[in-house]
């Protein structure tokens, strides 16, 4: 819980500079990506029983025109905001200095950085839909009774769910690694792998449990099919997403790697050497 807490403290002190970077992704990523989109398979299950493997894979995975629009033009615009957002947040936890200013500076610095975090994010939510996907088919074909059916499908989602989550888990602090320290990727895993030892389960219960109800909130809207209402709720996830993730990534960091928080402190760095 320690990272939860400090994470959503950060949250409230720089709540709007959040919104303000994340909302313009998180409306595109709204309009075109499902966040949930594995586990529709599973609330609509009378039709995913119908589908040929093909058609629940690309569901699965939302692989489409909106899927391909997005890797083009959320994709970029997701790398952009949150490249500006983690220099924002890097230079505030290191010299407490909170500021749009130099936005294209620190878009330019992290760009690299967020465009491999990108990739790797994309290739971990693709398997995971394959995995899915493939399971579920797998018990539809096996299986007869719908109960059994149904039953295997949530319990497999449910582990690769979890699967996902420790990967997540083990690879999220591979981000501030290299935006503090200026390590390369392959360095920085090293690094980060190291620092994540230890503190594996506390990371873990902050990656898992704050979205337990978010997409709690998903599924109920997506079961009634109110479509404002959906993309609402989808807006407010990726928000959601977008700053808590990232905010978690940096505070994490610092408190494991034993950086001092300068935005904590009442007199900034600058004061203090003045």
């Amino acid at each position: 819980m320690r990272y939860i807490k400090l994470s959503m403290q950060y949250i409230g002190r720089t709540f709007f500079y959040i919104l303000e970077y994340s909302i313009l992704p998180a409306l595109v990523l709204a309009l075109m990506i499902e966040p949930a989109s594995v586990y529709n398979l599973l609330i609509d299950f009378t039709s995913s029983v119908e589908k040929n493997f093909l058609e629940m894979w690309l569901s699965a995975t939302d692989i489409s025109w909106r899927g391909v629009a997005f890797l083009l033009v959320g994709g970029l615009m997701l790398i952009i905001f949150v490249s500006a957002m983690s220099g924002l947040f890097e230079r505030d936890m290191r010299l407490g200095d909170l500021s749009n200013r130099h936005f294209f500076a620190r878009v330019n610095n992290n760009f690299l950085i967020m465009l491999r975090v990108f990739v790797v994010m994309i290739i971990i939510l693709e398997c995971y839909g394959f995995i899915c996907s493939s399971l579920i088919y797998l018990w539809i074909k096996v299986f007869k009774a719908k109960a059994i059916r149904l039953a295997l499908s949530i319990i497999s989602v449910v582990l690769i769910t979890l699967l996902a989550a420790i990967v997540v888990s083990y690879s999220i602090l591979w981000c501030p690694t290299m935006v503090f320290t200026g390590l390369n990727g392959r360095k920085a895993v090293i690094a980060e792998l190291r620092l994540t030892k230890g503190n594996f389960w506390r990371i873990f219960v902050a990656v898992v449990l704050p979205v337990i109800p978010v997409f709690s909130l998903i599924y109920v809207t997506n079961y009634f099919d109110i479509k404002i209402l959906r993309f609402i709720v989808d807006l407010v996830a990726y928000i959601f997403f977008i700053g808590y993730y990232t905010v978690l990534m940096f505070v994490a960091y610092c408190d494991i790697s034993g950086t001092d928080r300068e935005d904590l402190k009442k007199k900034k760095i600058w004061e203090v050497n003045s």
